[in-house]
């Protein structure tokens, strides 16, 4: 058996202020995500694998990327930023 990291998070619906980088401030059990959106992750991990089931954050740095910069060109296509 080898160790899992899972992790949810719940953003609130607005801009999210810069100084904010630490995304274990949007961290939420699984369950709830699952209740709320009316889905289910990881249905087909076994049970029996839970106990190796560790929280996101405490296997990787939880933090937000950097802010994206601010233009004044509105055709400019969107940066996408990739989370690793």
């Amino acid at each position: 058996e080898r160790p899992i990291a899972l992790g949810a998070f719940v953003l609130p619906n607005r801009a999210v202020d810069d100084s904010v980088t630490d995304l274990s401030k949007f961290a939420v059990p699984m369950e709830v995500v699952e209740r709320f959106s009316g889905l289910e992750f990881f249905k087909f991990l076994p049970k029996s694998n839970a106990k190796y089931v560790k929280p996101l954050c405490s296997a990787t740095k939880c933090n937000l990327p950097p802010p994206f910069q601010k233009s004044d060109k509105k055709d400019q296509p969107p940066r996408i930023v990739e989370i690793k």
